[in-house]
């Protein structure tokens, strides 16, 4: 199996975002309510979130890439 670790750069936000929150559904489906998991993983709000970070390049992420 090959993988590669990438820097997040500006075009990221996308995978960024599914990740955070894929991630977050796993791991709080059982603590959060439905109703806040939901309004927590909002993918369009948290992709426009990492947009600004990157587009700043505030932070500092990175991504697994696995083949």
């Amino acid at each position: 199996m090959d993988y590669l670790i990438i820097k997040a750069k500006a075009g990221d936000e996308t995978a960024l975002a599914y990740i955070q929150t894929e991630s977050w559904k796993a791991a709080f489906k059982n603590i959060l309510s439905e109703e806040i998991l939901h309004k927590s993983t909002e993918i369009t709000h948290i992709t426009s979130m990492y947009k600004r970070l990157l587009d700043s390049g505030i932070g500092h992420g990175y991504i697994l890439e696995v083949d």
